[in-house]
């Protein structure tokens, strides 16, 4: 090249706006307002349609899909926004940042510290004055059929002591930790159930298709029969909840189970989740005194591992537990009456 083309080159170049970015080897040229322009719209259309998911939940399938919109996540992409538009902006610009984008932040932060979380567990039963025969520990954990590492689920799942656990995406080698001596072992499609020996269980088939399980479980532990809905249903997006959801309040309405235990994959606030049968509540709103999300780990953004109690079992403690999985564990110790 020589001198004089050189400095055309360079000539060009000086004379582009500020802020354009110039790519060796090509004609086309992205600028950096551009793409903070593309990411505003972005922004703005997914706050619209989680607001949209917020108000209308899953009444629809497509409403359904644009609440699964994570809370938690609009929060940190507002906020992050937020930090980075005050920093370079000022005068009217700056106010209007902090009119519109913390005034959306507000919305989401309060969705997810105060709607969908709750840090205190002021309703839960006093266990002091009650007979720990009638004290039963519970624990529902999806295991990812141990594929985060089948000894470390093992040591955890023996470490827990419960009395009855139900197991979705069981592990593969359960023999490992079950002893034939020590457990009692109810198979069912995508879960297990494991109780003490001399412990009795039942099971009867409610819901059995290929992608949603519903079983009904009788578990008879020091002479007290405890009626359980092992759930399991489907993650599939294209397969509206409510349906399912209104199915299981229809089951649970007709048997009156004593506890509804399971990986609903479907949040806590859905529709027919908080249209429960009379008698029925969440355990987590109960007791549970911590952020409720369950999936996935290590960062959860969804409360979508349930347990349902009725109005003959008081709830002592409630917990939320991570280890080796990519769903946190249930464990609820309970009075049964």
């Amino acid at each position: 090249m020589t001198m004089g083309k050189r400095v055309a080159a360079t000539s060009a170049e000086n004379s582009l706006p500020s802020g354009t970015l110039v790519r060796k080897g090509s004609d086309r040229s992205v600028t950096t307002h551009g793409w903070l322009r593309m990411a505003k719209v972005a922004t703005i259309l997914l706050f619209l349609g989680w607001s949209v998911g917020q108000v209308c939940l899953d009444a629809t399938w497509f409403t359904g899909l644009l609440f699964y919109i994570p809370s938690p996540a609009i929060f940190a992409i507002l906020g992050t926004g937020t930090v980075l538009g005050l920093r370079g902006a000022t005068g009217e610009s700056s106010q209007r940042i902090s009119i519109t984008t913390v005034m959306a932040l507000l919305a989401a932060g309060i969705m997810t510290f105060g709607v969908e979380n709750q840090f205190s567990a002021s309703a839960k039963a006093d266990g002091q004055n009650t007979d720990p025969a009638n004290i039963a520990t519970i624990v529902h954990w999806n295991t990812c059929s141990g594929s985060f590492g089948q000894n470390q689920v093992r040591k955890k799942l023996l470490s827990l002591d419960a009395d009855f656990y139900l197991l979705s995406e069981p592990l593969d080698d359960w023999p490992s930790w079950i002893k034939e001596d020590r457990h009692s072992v109810l198979w069912l499609p995508k879960m297990m159930a494991v109780a003490h020996n001399g412990d009795t269980l039942e099971k009867q088939p409610l819901v059995d298709r290929e992608e949603s399980q519903i079983w009904s479980v009788r578990w008879t532990h020091n002479g007290k029969t405890l009626h359980i809905f092992a759930v399991d249903l489907t993650s599939n997006l294209l397969q509206h909840r409510d349906p399912l959801l209104r199915e299981l309040n229809q089951l649970i309405h007709e048997h009156k189970p004593d506890l509804v235990l399971g990986d609903f994959n479907a949040p806590r606030r859905s529709i027919q989740l908080q249209r429960l049968p009379k008698g029925y509540v969440h355990a987590y709103e109960v007791a549970g005194g911590e952020f409720g999300y369950t999936w996935p780990v290590p960062l959860p953004l969804y409360a979508i591992d349930q347990c349902v109690v009725g109005s003959d079992v008081d709830v002592l403690s409630y917990d939320l537990q991570t280890s080796f999985s990519d769903h946190r564990l249930q464990r609820l110790e309970i009075f049964r009456r």
